[in-house]
């Protein structure tokens, strides 16, 4: 294990079912993080059920929320078969849940992102919609969708809020 320390925005990546908010580590993160052999670095904070309260205050948290990757269809049509009839609707509480998660380690001025690689409204708009509603503190300054026949890429949403 090694402890590596430098100076930029810090920003945090929250992402997965396990709740996790990781910082990234490197020589130019601002944040001393131990890494394993692989150069991962260690889980900083945990957060959602088994929350452990940090003092982070961070420039930026993305959160790369899992989903239903629909988005990814034309890469991966299999996915089309392991989706079910609920599986966007648990997908979206799980994306909100992530969202109301990573607030209290964004700093007044910093940015939030939502980042999924779907396209279905109840993982985009509408988790979108309600998190504005239950967090006036934070402007949606950005979305962002791609499209396979538009951008010959992969399905993709992502927000950017600015925390007041």
């Amino acid at each position: 294990m090694r402890s590596v320390i430098g100076w930029i925005p810090r920003i945090g990546i929250c992402a997965g079912r396990d709740w996790r908010l990781v910082i990234p580590s490197g020589p130019a993160t601002g944040v001393a993080r131990q890494f394993d052999e692989g150069n991962h670095a260690q889980v900083d904070a945990l957060i959602g059920p088994r929350k452990r309260r940090t003092a982070l205050s961070l420039d930026a948290v993305l959160v790369d929320a899992p989903c239903t990757s629909l988005g990814t269809i034309r890469r991966h049509p299999e996915v089309k078969w392991r989706i079910t009839a609920d599986g966007a609707i648990s997908a979206s509480v799980l994306q909100f849940d992530l969202l109301e998660a990573a607030v209290p380690f964004v700093a007044v001025g910093g940015r939030l992102i939502y980042s999924v690689c779907t396209f279905t409204k109840v993982e985009t708009d509408d988790v979108v919609n309600e998190f504005c509603e239950e967090h006036p503190e934070f402007i949606k300054t950005v979305e962002m969708r791609l499209w396979p026949h538009r951008d010959a890429a992969d399905a993709h949403y992502a927000a950017v809020f600015v925390r007041q």
